[in-house]
């Protein structure tokens, strides 16, 4: 928030600038126009005015004016023509700058600098303006929502695998979209480019994770790991490896739990406890969340996006956390069939047929034309 605030002000000031050097580039060409560009004026015996070129005026013609005409109004339109002349000048003498030039110059200034303290105001508010839009803006992206107005009712999440469109991309996800996007929610990324996105779920201990590490490392994909509790504090080093090799890392919660079926408070220590702890243990700041087992209400929603997190589904999982793995060619074969743009993959770590199959599934996608992305910054 305060680099929101700092940029606002930052284009705020640079915007104030830019009137102001306008108004006074303005104000300097109306001056050389004055000085340079105008034409002096003469009074003719029937007084008539004639323009006279600045550059002749005080050439000693007929165009000049004595003191005694102007001091005796002897002819028509005498007085004005003195101060036109300037009275005090010397017979024959008309100089270029005279007491009504410097009037003139004057009036010039201050109607540049009116012209300026105006555009100057002007600026500021269409600042102000726009800062306040922006602000209204960034308010509204960080909203408070009031959990509780917001029902609890627990929500099972899952698709049905039969319901694609053309490109072979799970419908439902749209469906989800339609009805809790709003609460800083991904179920599937852009549809529109072959990127497909990695996540992954440790919930505990295990040594497969290692494996599945060195085979990321060696095909240069990078994941989002979801960590519980007992995998961060049972494998601290496994951690630091994660974030070393660049991958992300996201709070899958303290204990694992049926998030809605907790107090707002207990939701709150089950998600934050965990973040204070990988913040203070590996200097790391998680920005996303996944529901134990993808069950969320929509109060569950608004308390995460209310503690400056994102939520991250998927849109593709299969049974790879049974105590009994399925086979791995049929593994392989199910997420190759369900591959689309925009995917997001989640596959448990912990799962020895998914480091079986994980090398020749990456071959494949990419010579299918796919490519795996680093799953996109969240915002907030």
């Amino acid at each position: 928030m305060s680099g929101d605030r700092d940029n606002r002000d930052r284009r705020k000031n640079q915007f104030r600038a830019f009137i102001f050097l306008l108004a006074v580039v303005a104000c300097f060409a109306v001056c050389i126009f004055l000085t340079s560009g105008s034409t002096a004026q003469k009074k003719t015996a029937d007084g008539d005015v004639t323009a006279v070129p600045a550059q002749a005026a005080g050439a000693g013609t007929e165009t000049d004016f004595t003191a005694e005409q102007a001091e005796t109004g002897s002819s028509a339109g005498a007085e004005e023509s003195a101060q036109l002349a300037g009275a005090d000048e010397p017979e024959g003498s008309w100089g270029a700058e005279t007491p009504a030039g410097e009037s003139i110059m004057d009036e010039a200034a201050a109607t540049g600098e009116s012209i300026a303290d105006e555009a100057a105001a002007a600026g500021d508010s269409i600042a102000d303006e726009a800062a306040a839009a922006d602000e209204s803006i960034t308010n509204e992206a960080a909203a408070v929502w009031d959990l509780d107005a917001l029902p609890n009712d627990l929500i099972p999440y899952g698709y049905v695998r039969e319901n694609r469109d053309e490109s072979n991309v799970p419908t439902d996800m749209f469906w989800y979209e339609s009805q809790w996007g709003q609460y800083n929610v991904d179920w599937i990324q852009d549809t529109r480019q072959n990127i497909i996105y990695l996540t992954m779920d440790d919930g505990f201990p295990n040594e497969t994770t290692a494996v599945i590490l060195d085979i990321l490392r060696e095909k240069d994909v990078k994941a989002v790991f979801f960590l519980t509790k007992q995998f961060v504090d049972g494998m601290p080093e496994i951690v630091q490896r994660m974030i070393d090799e660049g991958h992300q890392i996201g709070n899958h919660s303290c204990n694992h739990p049926t998030m809605p079926d907790l107090s707002v408070e207990e939701q709150t220590a089950e998600i934050m406890n965990l973040q204070d702890q990988v913040r203070e243990q590996f200097g790391y700041d998680m920005k996303y969340f996944r529901f134990p087992e993808g069950a969320f209400s929509e109060r569950s929603l608004g308390l995460v996006d209310n503690l400056g997190l994102k939520t991250v589904f998927w849109s593709y999982a299969y049974n790879d956390y049974s105590e009994e793995q399925p086979p791995v060619e049929e593994s392989l074969q199910l997420a190759l069939g369900e591959l689309h743009p925009g995917a997001v993959y989640l596959l448990h770590a912990n799962s020895t047929t998914n480091a079986a199959f994980l090398a020749d599934w990456i071959d494949t996608c990419r010579a299918r034309g796919f490519e795996f992305g680093i799953y996109p910054e969240a915002a907030h």
